[in-house]
């Protein structure tokens, strides 16, 4: 008999290291998801490994769209697209609690309101 050390998945499958086992149960997990949508698990796992760096560069630009904050709805097909950030767009926001201002339209289909005094 050998004392070994390694890694147990749910499945009972041994491996060496962290990363392989990880690798195993997420293999695993695309399989089951897949089944359950009704979608041909060979074909997803097969695009999946061929796509491999597309899937990974989609997947993290939509972590990071969903990331940051907007304060209005994103462009519609018919309306000019704006690449400026939250930091740009700071100077617009900020409003005077003094008296009741409009809050400037940034020009993507939002109407302005009126800001209410707060004191």
């Amino acid at each position: 008999m050998e004392k070994v050390q390694g890694y147990l998945t749910s499945d009972k499958e041994f491996f060496h290291t962290a990363e392989e086992a990880e690798a195993h149960e997420a293999h695993q997990a695309l399989i089951e998801a897949a089944t359950e949508k009704d979608y041909d698990p060979n074909a997803i796992v097969q695009a999946c490994q061929s796509l491999r760096s597309e899937i990974k560069r989609y997947i993290d630009a939509e972590v990071a769209a969903e990331a940051v904050t907007t304060y209005s709805p994103r462009p519609n097909d018919h309306q000019a697209d704006d690449r400026s950030t939250e930091a740009d767009n700071a100077g617009a926001l900020e409003q005077s609690s003094g008296s009741d201002e409009p809050v400037p339209d940034m020009g993507r289909g939002v109407r302005s309101t009126r800001v209410r005094k707060q004191r």
